[in-house]
């Protein structure tokens, strides 16, 4: 057992937090570096430690995270209490069986999270089916393609034959004759298809006109200078400069450190950085000559980033003027709305696709010159006067039909004929349709790894075993852990409240209570305390691993009657595994240490201590926990001679600062005697029991001069410890002085000894 005390401030906690770190314990908080050194921000130390007979000296950088040797290492502090009281906690051990259900739910959960990736990465291959076919049979087919599809379904949907063509023809030709309405109509859907043609065409053209292009050349010809103006200032701002790394983040927040300085303390109600004449340097607090004055300006004009805010603002303005423009259709949409529009003959055909073709051409060079010559010229629209004049005809045929129309329409030619428009369209799709049968064929493929990798039935049967070998022992080391720390009739129990993908959680909960109610909010401070440490320990003595505990004051909050049950729990842990207490509570330091040599338990007792900023510097053990014999050999040995020293150095008044703490240890030493030499013992402090077996008999032995020579030194050395009249004023002893009531004391302890 290592017992390391402190008073509060000396650096416990950090030792915990950085232990909780290198350990990868729950709630490890923030690593601080050294928040009073600017200099080195590097997190590093060098830790010892041994494995079996195995040493080793490893250097630990905050980065490398986890120092795998010492993952078992269990670490009980405050964050850790509140855990075990007021949140679900998951069994920290799982026996053999159960790992091997937790290492398979977590390979199901990975190989399911990567075929949905799979899946989600999948894109169809299918064209969108045109709105008129989604009642027809062929349509309905289309939309409702799956893995069960079969390749003779597909070649016999996707089958246009010479016949199909003839009986299309034949089908217009009839409804021409039979019914007007119906080719009135047809004509007028037509007609519509190409004047939305017509449309998008003048829009396209309106776009790509001699004005709007003049407007995006001129946005681009802004965003490019912008761009070009950013980039340049940024070179030239950090060009040349003697040392690197002027940008870095680092850079920044110390220019924004010096800003804040000069707008709040040295140049207020001034604009930064300050470099009017007679200005100085808010950093190194020189005068600034004009060099410096023109380069703390190009920091800060670099630093607000006007330039590339205006570069950036000029690339979106560019960007959405780009998309606000219509998007000129790909070939296979263009023969699509060709067809639609009943433009069947391939010369006009041809021109159409020729227009598409320039105008495509010249919006891809719109960004890529600034001068409107270069462009591609708008075409020649002489060429496609034919949709003006189809759409005139078009107009006036509706009409004709329209007033000769008469009750002839034959519905169910209407519906055949939207039928082999739709096969027809079919018939061209075949090959995106056999991709994407194929794509559904292996999806399902993946849906059914998917459905296998399953960790519901897992976790079912984790949790059945569970109960059994987790729970149920969990429970019952809680009850005699409970039991140890003498907390035993608190009404209060571990219950097992889910499993969630195999995890099996556990809650301290009250039972038998008339009202609900947490157990934080009933139970007292030091009882919270002690039911976390119960659980803290009925959870990791359930591990196979003899791993090291350590204890951040784990005390703390707690009375005189838990205080010593915890120690007899900790004396007892420290008999088959290291144990390590953190503590700023003497009574916790001396139980441990009397529990400790009664159950002859191997421990030492390390000290902390602070010296200036610096915090966990170790010490000397403290003067309450060493032997008395040991105290008194330091003091004349070591402090008394540092004391000489000083005195013949550097004078009386120098001395007169050391010799106070060398009296007023020697005071509490003497009272140390007391304890453990002249009553042997028998009556200590921040102990409860009274200790007689093999010592009461020995007091008899006590004479009056044994007395007399403690009182006189008592008294002599508590006057030094009071303040003192200014009239009789009470100098320390010299040296001399003080080596002599030291060796008279010294023999006395021997003296005493012998008898």
């Amino acid at each position: 057992m290592s017992i390391i005390y402190g008073p509060n401030g000396t650096g416990k906690s950090g030792y915990t937090r950085l232990l909780k770190h290198i350990c990868g314990a729950k709630n490890k908080g923030k690593l601080l570096h050294n928040i009073y050194d600017t200099s080195n921000n590097e997190q590093v130390c060098t830790l010892n430690y041994r494995i079996g007979s195995e040493k080793q000296v490893i250097k630990w950088n905050a980065k490398d995270g986890i120092l795998d040797p010492l993952r078992y290492v269990e670490i009980y502090d405050s964050e850790t209490a509140l855990d075990y009281i007021n949140q679900e906690n998951e069994a920290t051990y799982e026996p053999w069986v159960l790992t091997i259900l937790t290492k398979l739910i977590e390979i199901c959960t990975y190989v399911q999270k990567s075929i949905d990736e799979e899946i989600q990465q999948s894109e169809t291959s299918l064209n969108k089916l045109p709105f008129e076919f989604k009642k027809t049979d062929i349509g309905i087919w289309y939309e409702s393609l799956s893995h069960k599809t079969t390749p003779q379904s597909i070649n016999e949907k996707c089958a246009w034959s010479e016949e199909l063509s003839e009986e299309e023809e034949s089908i217009k030709a009839r409804l021409s004759e039979l019914n007007p309405a119906q080719k009135a109509k047809d004509l007028k859907n037509t007609h519509d298809n190409l004047s939305s043609l017509q449309q998008m065409i003048n829009k396209i053209v309106d776009e790509l006109s001699f004005e709007n292009c003049k407007k995006v050349i001129s946005k681009n010809y802004e965003a490019v200078k912008k761009r070009r103006a950013a980039e340049q200032t940024a070179t030239k701002v950090f060009k040349d400069f003697p040392l690197d790394g002027v940008d870095s983040e680092t850079w920044k927040v110390l220019w924004e450190k010096a800003r804040l300085f000069s707008e709040r303390y040295a140049y207020q109600e001034k604009t930064f950085p300050h470099v009017e004449e007679n200005s100085l340097c808010v950093l190194c607090q020189q005068p600034l000559d004009k060099e410096a004055k023109d380069r703390f300006m190009t920091f800060e004009s670099y630093i607000k980033g006007a330039l590339e805010n205006e570069a950036k603002s000029a690339e979106i303005s560019l960007e959405k003027h780009i998309d606000s423009m219509t998007e000129i259709p790909e070939a296979k949409s263009i023969k699509l709305l060709m067809d639609s529009a009943l433009i069947t003959r391939n010369e006009e055909r041809a021109k159409i696709e020729k227009v598409f073709d320039m105008l495509s051409k010249r919006k891809e060079t719109l960004l890529n010159h600034f001068s409107i010559e270069k462009y591609m010229p708008l075409p020649e629209f002489d060429n496609i006067n034919f949709i003006k004049e189809k759409i005139a005809a078009l107009r006036k045929s509706i009409a004709y039909y329209e007033k000769d129309a008469h009750m002839k329409d034959d519905e169910k030619m209407n519906l055949r004929l939207l039928d082999l428009k739709a096969l027809y369209w079919i018939s061209h799709q075949k090959q995106n349709i056999e991709k994407e049968v194929g794509k559904l064929a292996h999806v399902e493929k993946l849906n059914k790894a998917k459905r296998k990798a399953s960790t519901r039935p897992l976790s079912v049967k984790k949790s059945q075993l569970s109960e059994v070998l987790i729970t149920e022992a969990y429970v019952s080391r809680f009850r005699k852990e409970l039991e140890f720390l003498g907390a035993s009739h608190l009404k209060i129990e571990l219950i097992k409240t889910r499993t969630r993908r195999g995890q099996v959680l556990h809650e301290i909960k009250l039972n038998n209570t008339s009202v609900k109610a947490t157990t934080s909010e009933v139970l007292s401070e030091g009882e919270q305390r002690v039911v976390s440490l119960a659980a803290f320990l009925a959870d990791v003595e359930g591990k196979p691993q003899n791993s090291p505990f350590v204890f951040d004051d784990p005390i703390s909050s707690l009375d005189i009657i838990y205080e010593e049950s915890t120690v007899n729990r900790l004396i007892e842990l420290s008999n088959q595994r290291q144990v390590i207490v953190f503590s700023h509570r003497i009574s916790l330091v001396t139980l441990l240490e009397s529990m400790a040599e009664r159950k002859k338990v191997e421990h030492k007792i390390i000290g902390l201590r602070r010296e200036g900023t610096r915090t966990g510097e170790t010490g000397d053990t403290p003067l309450f926990a060493k032997k008395p014999e040991k105290a008194l050999n330091k003091l004349k040995n070591e402090k008394l001679d540092k004391a000489k020293r000083i005195l013949n150095e550097f004078g009386e008044e120098e001395y007169q600062l050391i010799a106070k703490g060398i009296t007023s240890e020697f005071r509490i030493l003497l009272e140390r005697l007391v304890e453990s030499i002249l009553l042997r013992d028998i009556v200590k402090r921040f102990r409860r029991e009274i200790n007689t077996k093999g010592k009461i008999h020995q007091l008899p032995k006590i004479t009056k001069s044994d007395v007399a020579v403690l009182d006189e030194y008592m008294t002599k050395y508590s006057k030094y410890e009071h303040s003192q009249s200014v009239e009789t004023p009470i100098t320390l002893p010299l040296p001399d002085e003080l080596q002599n009531d030291m060796e008279i004391v010294k023999n006395w302890i021997e003296d005493f000894k012998k008898r």
